[in-house]
């Protein structure tokens, strides 16, 4: 009995700390168009919003340029630049950030698995610098249609080198729900883990992008 009553008490002490647990929801969109200039070079044009329904106002917002190269099939690499407005509520803070990357990619039996790294510096317009890693792994399932129906699922996770530790970590589950030769849509829903201080916070994040191959 005794054991009983301390499991019950364990685990109503579990469940009322995820409740206390302040957890956000946000809308993304992206917008991207990709411009080749050549069989193995192209350069992709980028905007997304981070939209908050709970503040009815955006909370992030960027604009990006860059420029890739495709080495082999399975190998690119790049560089690019971001311009980033954060909502500090009730003024925005600008970011300046200068990006490098190294894909690497294979395709067995109809799957795409893709292995993204990007090193990035971030420079905030209060002085504050410091450089961050990126990791991502990303699943592509077979086509069900010609034209899209296509599920994937991703993870992310942000190393800050300034404080030596993994900060933000995000994982996706998603649908490319229309995919042309010039034209690609998709939608998918994340959960986000991000720990500005001493706690993570928890965000969900409904999300769509549209991608234009010109």
């Amino acid at each position: 009995m005794k054991k009983t009553l301390y499991i019950i008490a364990f685990v109503s002490l579990i469940l009322n700390s995820f409740a206390q647990t302040e957890r956000r929801f946000q809308i993304w969109n992206k917008n991207e168009a990709a411009i080749r200039l050549g069989q193995k070079t192209s350069i992709e044009i980028a905007e997304k919003i981070h939209y908050s329904p709970e503040r009815n106002a955006a909370d992030l917002k960027f604009a990006e340029l860059s420029l890739f190269r495709e080495v082999k099939e399975w190998f690119n690499y790049g560089a690019g630049f971001r311009i980033s407005k954060i909502n500090t509520y009730p003024g925005w803070l600008q970011e300046n950030r200068p990006m490098i990357y190294a894909d690497l990619k294979h395709s067995p039996q109809k799957l795409n698995f893709i292995f993204s790294n990007r090193f990035e510096y971030r420079i905030y317009e209060t002085g504050l610098k410091y450089f961050r890693y990126r990791q991502a792994f990303l699943i592509e399932f077979p086509k069900l249609a010609n034209w899209g129906i296509q599920f994937y699922t991703s993870e992310e996770s942000f190393f800050n080198f300034q404080t030596s530790t993994i900060h933000l970590f995000r994982l996706y589950g998603g649908l490319s729900v229309i995919e042309t030769e010039h034209f690609k849509l998709k939608t998918y829903y994340s959960l986000e883990k991000f720990k500005p201080a001493e706690n993570w916070r928890t965000t969900d994040i409904a999300g769509l992008n549209l991608n234009f191959n010109l």
